[in-house]
């Protein structure tokens, strides 16, 4: 019986870190130099103290966005903010946008969301 209970639990877990999405920016979509995050993984709850963080790369470079967009007290669910986007770090151009929650008690990846993206700075 406890190894259902177990296994019922990491299935649960699983599903949720499954259904994470990031919804914006969307896809192929055009980004700024302070776009908004917004990433939500169903099934998060306030007991948990997993964080996201937010990257941009290329074949040739990569270096995170601060801030860290934190998951709010009001929808647990869910982690919003801007992130800087620094026009001496990044040129303008195709990158992929990858939002990685990590837990830290486990140190493991919940999951892994990775968009193209095109910086563009007058947007």
């Amino acid at each position: 019986m406890m190894r259902f209970s177990l296994f019922a639990l990491a299935a649960a877990v699983f599903a949720g870190a499954a259904n994470a999405q990031l919804i914006s920016p969307s896809p192929s979509s055009g980004i700024g130099l302070n776009p908004l995050v917004q990433y939500t993984r169903p099934g998060r709850s306030s007991f948990d103290t997993s964080f996201i963080n937010v990257t941009l790369h290329n074949a040739t470079f990569s270096a995170p966005l601060t801030p860290t967009p934190q998951f709010s007290s009001n929808d647990t669910e869910t982690a919003e903010g801007r992130v800087n986007v620094s026009i001496n770090v990044f040129k303008e151009g195709n990158y992929k946008f990858t939002v990685v929650e990590t837990d830290p008690r486990t140190k493991s990846i919940l999951s892994t969301t990775s968009y193209l993206v095109t910086l563009d700075y007058d947007i």
